[in-house]
């Protein structure tokens, strides 16, 4: 019997349960499913627009050092290295299948991994020092977290001075998201909290429109993706995207 949205949500707050579906679903996906799930979401209009608000928000380029919390597949990573070769990022996860999986699809793409750092870690114990990267990311990750708030001080804690972090999970407040997204979904109220908390200054909170990857699979020359950046900068719409990100300061 198939798990209701609610008991799904539910698991989303156990971090044994997080651990042990993560890996099942890791060590599920061979070469052949990888490259279908990347065909399937790569170069559409959220892929497209997640990597925008990144380097925007992020104030990222070329040789930059960035981390991204929970890669996945790979996802963030290949969209970054697409605009900006040059850029140096690490990435985490919480096992190594991720990371297995994660070479599979970037090799297939890239050709190579150059500059691309794949470990495993805990959003909530980072091991890195202080001063590490000039910008932290993470894309619907911290839905799943238990203590939030400590990832997000730990964010702080390894920037440079006025480096830069971007965090993006599903809208709360996007009414597609409150009724149907499986897992638990934040507020940008909320996250502008914990940035608040954890010392960040020049506090930005913004969204993303999200559709089903079925029906927007447009290309970056697409008049849909300047239409997309035009309507998330209008106020209060600006919130509603179906993906809500908090971007700051060190």
């Amino acid at each position: 019997m198939a798990a209701t949205k609610a008991q799904k949500r539910k698991l989303y707050k156990n971090k044994e349960k997080v651990l042990t579906h993560w890996n099942i679903r890791h060590a599920e996906r061979n070469k052949a499913k990888l490259i279908r799930i990347a065909e399937y979401e790569l170069f559409n209009f959220t892929w497209i627009a997640t990597v925008n608000a990144f380097i925007e928000q992020g104030k990222l380029s070329n040789r930059k050092k960035v981390l991204d919390i929970g890669f996945g597949w790979g996802r963030t990573i290949l969209g970054l290295k697409t605009f900006l070769p040059e850029i140096d990022i690490t990435g985490i996860e919480l096992n190594n299948n991720a990371i297995e999986n994660a070479k599979i699809v970037l090799k297939n793409y890239l050709g190579d991994y150059s500059n691309i750092k794949l470990e495993v870690g805990d959003a909530e114990t980072l091991q890195y020092e202080e001063n590490s990267f000039d910008a932290v990311l993470s894309t619907r990750v911290f839905q799943y977290l238990k203590y939030p708030q400590v990832a997000t001080d730990h964010m702080y804690r390894v920037l440079i001075p006025k480096g830069r972090a971007v965090v993006m999970v599903p809208n709360k407040i996007n009414i597609y998201q409150f009724l149907f997204y499986h897992t638990h979904r934040i507020s940008p109220f909320t996250l502008k909290k914990w940035f608040y908390n954890a010392g960040f200054k020049k506090i930005r909170t913004g969204s993303i429109i999200f559709f089903h990857p079925g029906i927007y699979l447009f290309s970056s020359e697409s008049p849909w993706v300047k239409i997309e950046k035009l309507i998330t900068k209008v106020p209060i719409i600006n919130m509603l995207g179906g993906i809500t990100w908090v971007s700051g300061e060190k």
